[in-house]
Parts: structure tokens; C-alpha cells; sequence
């Protein structure tokens, strides 16, 4: 190893590692709500569509949109990156 290459511990890589994941999850997080988003607004589309003597198709535009992730077991490993990032 030469001297200007950068050394760190073990901790130091596992702390990189758990930071690059949390960041994996951050942007999987960010582009599952632009999905959301989309679907909320095409859902307001078909409505705003639908002739007035229908039944629109979606009365709750947000049902069956969003979907939780907290009980899987690596959520609270990740929570505190993945909050940071998202902000």
C-alpha cells in the first residue's frame, strides 16, 4: 500500500457500505412516490373524464396507493439513513 492511499477500519467500510444501501433505498423510496403521484393524478384524470351522469371510478383517488414497509426487519436498521436522505 502506498502511503497517499487513504486507510480505514473495518468499521469505517461496514458505516460505507450501510450508507450506500440506505441511499439505494432512499431513491427506490423517492421514485415509488412519483409513481404515487402519477397515479393519483391519472386517477383524477379518468374522473374529471368520466360524463357527469357516471359513476366515477375512483371515489378515493388515493386507495390502494401507498404501501408500508415498517414491518420488514431491516426497516429500523435503515429508518435514520433513510429519514436523513429523504428530507
Amino acid at each position: 500500500m502506498t502511503s497517499n492511499e487513504p486507510m480505514y477500519d473495518d468499521e469505517s467500510l461496514e458505516m460505507f457500505e450501510e450508507i450506500k444501501v440506505a441511499e439505494l433505498i432512499s431513491a427506490i423510496l423517492k421514485y415509488s412516490k412519483e409513481l404515487e403521484d402519477q397515479v393519483v393524478m391519472l386517477r383524477t384524470k379518468v374522473n374529471n373524464l368520466t360524463p357527469s351522469t357516471a359513476h366515477k371510478p375512483y371515489e378515493d383517488l388515493y386507495s390502494d396507493v401507498f404501501q408500508v414497509f415498517d414491518h420488514y426487519p431491516a426497516h429500523e436498521k435503515y429508518r435514520q439513513h433513510v429519514e436523513k436522505l429523504m428530507k
